[in-house]
């Protein structure tokens, strides 16, 4: 089950691979998102319409509305800091997203927060702050002037805040009884599923039509569409099948896995450059991620032993 929450974690990095296939092609992480959306709305829809547990509460419909949309959001960011930085510290950022829904849920839902937690949360801001020191891996690179660092910094922090809303829509729905003994996101996961995606494309086809922003190439933009779906729908039921596993355990290995997948890659096969803030940054999310997470997979190893 460790295997499957790793590959998930990779797979989950083809989505990332495919964002930066597009750049130097003219496809936008709009099209590749749109497309991956669409398929993702498709293969989950069919799923919840066969599922048991009869209708869909409005606030399971609403939530999965929200997280779509502000996934969506993030799309124009991503697409603007490819231009001033690297591949893999935006990923690294945006896997870490779970940072500030760690904080809503100690906030809102009365969850504890020990010392690792608080330490996690530092090294987070710690990753943000080192992503924007050195000089990017991109053409025009982060390194150009403190005014190109600012608003890199600025968008990093602003996708790790947008990207943290999908968790804490799932945290409320796993906080909130379903009526027989389970929870609203357990009973209705797939609609909610389904419903995410279908906000995300529906926001892609709105941009692109009201936008005119139209694709250089509808035969890359397909390519790329299917790659980050079949990344994103495989992942996805990796993950699924490896949560037997404790929480922390499975979001450790998935989130570690895709943050050095997508480094690797971007740096053997995208030319992306390593200087020692690629590598600082790095560090510091793997070790937030490891902080986060680090007093239950202590428990866990302790009792299995």
């Amino acid at each position: 089950m460790a295997v499957l929450a790793i590959l998930a974690g990779t797979c989950f990095s083809i989505v990332a691979i495919a964002y930066r296939l597009g750049a130097p092609r003219g496809v936008g992480p709009v099209h590749v998102m749109g497309t991956c959306s669409l398929v993702g709305a498709a293969f989950f829809g069919v799923q919840a319409l066969g599922a048991p547990g009869g209708g869909v509460p409005p606030l399971v419909v609403g939530l999965a509305l929200l997280a779509g949309v502000t996934q969506y959001a993030l799309l124009p960011i991503i697409r603007a800091a490819l231009r001033l930085g690297p591949l893999s510290p935006l990923w690294c950022v945006l896997m870490l997203s779970f940072i500030p829904t760690t904080l809503y849920a100690a906030l809102a839902l009365g969850e504890t927060l020990g010392p690792l937690n608080y330490a996690a949360m530092a090294a987070a801001v710690l990753c943000v702050g080192l992503a924007c020191v050195g000089k990017g891996g991109s053409a025009a690179g982060v390194g150009a002037g403190p005014r190109h660092r600012l608003r890199y910094a600025a968008m990093l922090a602003a996708m790790l805040m947008i990207g943290a809303v999908g968790g804490v829509c799932l945290k409320e729905l796993d906080s909130r009884g379903d009526g027989a003994g389970g929870t609203l996101l357990a009973r209705h996961r797939d609609a909610y599923i389904a419903t995410l995606y279908l906000a995300i494309a529906a926001c892609a086809v709105a941009d692109v039509a009201l936008t005119r922003g139209r694709p250089a190439s509808w035969r890359w933009t397909l390519g790329l569409g299917l790659m980050a779906a079949a990344g994103s729908l495989t992942g996805m039921s990796f993950l699924v099948r490896a949560a037997v596993l404790p929480a922390a355990v499975v979001f450790t290995l998935n989130s570690v896995s895709s943050i050095v997948f997508t480094a690797l890659v971007a740096a053997a096969l995208l030319g992306e450059k390593r200087t020692w803030s690629w590598y600082a940054t790095l560090a510091c999310g793997l070790l937030a991620v490891a902080l986060s997470n680090g007093e239950a997979i202590v428990g866990y190893i302790q009792g299995v032993s």
